[in-house]
C-alpha cells in the first residue's frame, strides 16, 4: 500500500469528483516497470479532516492500470519515485514505492534508462493533470507532528516527482503477502 498525499484547494469537493480527477490525469506508463502479474486494482481516499470516512473506487485492473513488463517481479525490489519540494528535511521529501518491479527491466540493480524516462514523464503529465482537474489538485508531501521532531504538520507541494535509476527495497508487512 502506498500513501500519496494531494490537497485540494476546493474544501467542497466530494469524494467521487476527486476520484474522477485521479481517474482522469492517471496516465499510462506511471506503472511501466510493474510485472504483468501486478495490477492496481483499489484506490482508497481518505480526506485528512478527522471525520469523513474512506472512499474506495474500483479500478478496471487493465490498460493504465496494470503492469506491461514481461517476467517476474522481483518480490522485495521496488520502483522509487521521488518527490522534491522547495523545502529541506525529511519532513519535506516523499518517496512512493512501486512494488513488484520486473526483472526483465534491472540490471545490476538499476532500471533500464528507457523506462526510467517513461515512469518519470508519466508522473509529471499526471501532477500536470490533476493541476488542471475540477477540482484542481496538486501532489506533495504531509509530515505529521511526531516524536522526536514534534514539528507541526504541513503540507508542501511538490516541485518535481521523478523515478530514481536505482531500484529501491521495499519492507513490506509480510501479513499482508501471506494468506
Amino acid at each position: 500500500m502506498n500513501v500519496i498525499h494531494m490537497q485540494a484547494p476546493d474544501d467542497v469537493a466530494t469524494a467521487d469528483a476527486i476520484w474522477n480527477v485521479i481517474s482522469t490525469a492517471w496516465q499510462t506508463n506511471q506503472l511501466a516497470s510493474l510485472s504483468t502479474s501486478a495490477v492496481l486494482q483499489q484506490v482508497d481516499l481518505l480526506h485528512l479532516d478527522g471525520t469523513a470516512a474512506m472512499s474506495s473506487y474500483t479500478t478496471p485492473g487493465t490498460g493504465k492500470w496494470a503492469g506491461p513488463q514481461p517476467g517476474d517481479p522481483e518480490i522485495a525490489v521496488a520502483t522509487l519515485i521521488k518527490i522534491s519540494t522547495a523545502h529541506r528535511g525529511p519532513a519535506n521529501r516523499g518517496r512512493i514505492f512501486l512494488p513488484f518491479t520486473s526483472e526483465s527491466i534491472i540490471a545490476n540493480g538499476a532500471l533500464t534508462g528507457s523506462v526510467v524516462a517513461q515512469i518519470s514523464t508519466a508522473w509529471q503529465a499526471f501532477n500536470t493533470a490533476l493541476q488542471a482537474g475540477t477540482p484542481s489538485m496538486i501532489l506533495g508531501v504531509a509530515s505529521y507532528a511526531r516524536p522526536p521532531s514534534h514539528g507541526s504538520p504541513h503540507f508542501t507541494p511538490l516541485l518535481n516527482i521523478s523515478c530514481e535509476p536505482l531500484a529501491g527495497t521495499q519492507r513490506r508487512r509480510q501479513g499482508r503477502l501471506r494468506k
